[in-house]
């Protein structure tokens, strides 16, 4: 993303992105925002007011609770395929800002003060996979004892995935795999720990996303 054709207060956001993602917020300085983004002090204060601020703007922009709602939107009668839809949708997004999700993920292991902003950006999510498992359920078509459970693990499954350099010392020599791969094997594994038989789940093609480093 080229900073310098974007305009001030999307070039301070994106910096702090980055910088949040890679430092933490705690190791990140408005001082250090503003020099990366080729801004100045006044003009951060005057767009945001301070840090707190540019990291509610953050979520704001690049988690819109209008995009979450957005997810999975489809007029599909069968929970299964509800559900492949949504974790598609969710993957993508996950994929495709890898910083945002960072964040996220450290805020919420340390229960941080801004905890309350991310949960309510998050928390959405949660729930459209919870109402899919909970009519699922109903309709004999999902198997499981604890929804609680059940919904942390389709959660997990979905965000944890990272790069496989974490792994690298035992990685096998496949290759990166794109969206289409990985959303293909996340659907199975969900599926299948739900009781449900592949063959009822629809191939939609989907882009090809490659996955983030």
């Amino acid at each position: 993303m080229n900073l310098t054709l974007m305009d001030a207060r999307l070039r301070i956001l994106v910096t702090a992105k980055k910088l949040f993602a890679k430092q933490g917020y705690d190791g990140t300085s408005v001082r250090e925002i503003s020099k990366e983004a080729g801004t100045n002090l006044a003009m951060i204060s005057y767009y945001f007011g301070g840090k707190d601020q540019i990291f509610e703007a953050l979520f704001e922009t690049f988690m819109p609770l209008d995009r979450v709602d957005k997810m999975g939107v489809s007029q599909q009668d069968e929970p299964a395929e509800e559900l492949r839809l949504l974790m598609g949708d969710m993957l993508e997004f996950r994929l495709k800002d890898p910083e945002i999700i960072n964040i996220l993920r450290h805020e919420m292991n340390l229960r941080t003060v801004r905890y309350e902003i991310v949960q309510r950006h998050i928390l959405p999510m949660y729930a459209k996979i919870q109402g899919v498992l909970q009519r699922g359920r109903a309709a004999n078509v999902f198997h499981f004892e604890s929804l609680d459970t059940i919904l942390l693990f389709v959660m997990a499954s979905i965000f944890a995935h990272s790069s496989r350099s974490q792994i690298a010392l035992i990685a096998t020599e496949e290759g990166q795999p794109t969206y289409e791969e990985l959303l293909r094997d996340l659907t199975a594994y969900v599926l299948r720990g739900l009781g449900v038989q592949q063959s009822s789940i629809h191939s939609n093609t989907v882009p090809q996303i490659p996955l983030s480093n």
